[in-house]
């Protein structure tokens, strides 16, 4: 349904500008559509300064109203095996508390890192 491919289109680019308007000047990235052999993300974010290790891989989910998403597909087991947090967001209204979750991600692994030097 076209409806439904341009709120998760929306809902994508609506998620960067927010977050390159709310990082401009910190040590973390986003990408969009990342690909590697076995997965395309929908957004990954890293961080820039210490070897650009990933914070999260964040998932823009369609609505659907008759379902829930699947959170224990072979997609979700197949994302998971890469060890790092993974978003799942379908609702404008919840980007704020995504961005929150990915700062509070980096300030985590910025943490470790600093421990291991």
């Amino acid at each position: 349904d076209l409806n439904k491919k341009l709120h998760q289109d929306n809902l994508k680019a609506e998620i960067y500008h927010q977050f390159r308007k709310r990082f401009v000047d910190k040590e973390i990235e986003l990408i969009c559509e990342y690909k590697t052999d076995k997965c395309r993300f929908d957004l990954v974010c890293f961080e820039s300064q210490m070897g650009g290790e990933v914070v999260g891989i964040i998932e823009v989910r369609r609505v659907n109203a008759k379902k829930e998403p699947n959170y224990t597909g072979s997609q979700h087991r197949r994302y998971s095996s890469f060890g790092v947090k993974l978003f799942y967001i379908s609702e404008f209204d919840k980007i704020t508390e995504l961005l929150d979750s990915l700062w509070d991600c980096f300030l985590e692994l910025k943490k470790e890192q600093e421990n291991v030097l």
